[in-house]
């Protein structure tokens, strides 16, 4: 019995190693087939890597084409206005629009010294063009020369400064009441400055009182006598 189990063991020991070395070649089988397959993906990145790289150049070289054709064309076109000395022209009508916006401006800073707050704008911003300035001031004093209106303002009376209740009738005249009520009267500009003249008639008070109330929406409408008043 003896001899048999040596024999077992003897017939068992080259078996163990052709299966070990089996089991190794196979590992090393799996281990190349992985790194080709690892080559294999890496090179398809890389060209997909090159391709969009050389897609890239091509576009960048056909941009920059394009950009220096634009500006040729730019250029071509710049040339043919200067030219034909449209551009000359439009110059010196952008100057002849400016000149006479400015002498509009000028004419209109000086009718504003004549008529009742808020009859004409002051004047714009340097952002805005001298012509485009005027024109947008005369529309506004034509709007107001349409409108009755009630503006707080400041006058002078007796040489005093004071804030009153304006009531203006287009541009042509004003009345005013205090902000306490307790006095009234016309206005009138002088020099750019407003001039008011207080009413001693209580009637007369009563008037402009009312004139403003119903101006303002706190009266119902009605005709009302108002004191004479020099624009």
């Amino acid at each position: 019995m003896a001899a048999h189990a040596a024999d077992s063991a003897v017939q068992a020991g080259p078996a163990t190693a052709v299966q070990a070395t089996l089991e190794h070649l196979r590992a090393a089988n799996a281990a190349r087939q992985a790194l080709a397959a690892a080559q294999a993906d890496w090179q398809a990145d890389r060209e997909r890597l090159k391709a969009l790289v050389d897609g890239a150049k091509a576009e960048a070289t056909r941009l920059e084409a394009a950009a220096i054709a634009a500006e040729q064309a730019e250029k071509t076109a710049q040339g043919k206005l200067t030219a034909s000395g449209i551009e000359g022209d439009l110059d010196r009508l952008r100057q002849r629009l400016a000149d006479a916006g400015a002498a509009l401006n000028a004419q209109l800073d000086q009718l504003r010294l004549r008529f009742p707050p808020g009859t004409l704008t002051g004047s714009t911003s340097d952002t805005t063009e001298p012509f485009d300035a005027a024109v947008a001031r005369i529309d506004a004093g034509e709007r107001a020369a349409s409108e009755v209106a009630v503006e707080v303002v400041t006058g002078k009376k007796d040489d005093k400064t004071q804030a009153v209740k304006l009531l203006r009738v287009s541009g042509a005249a004003g009345w005013w009441e205090a902000l306490d009520g307790a006095g009234a009267g016309t206005a009138q500009m002088e020099s750019g400055t407003l001039r008011l003249s207080e009413v001693a008639e209580p009637g007369q008070r009563d008037a402009i009182h009312r004139a403003i109330a119903i101006a303002e929406g706190r009266s119902a409408p009605a005709v009302v006598l108002l004191p004479e008043a020099r624009p």
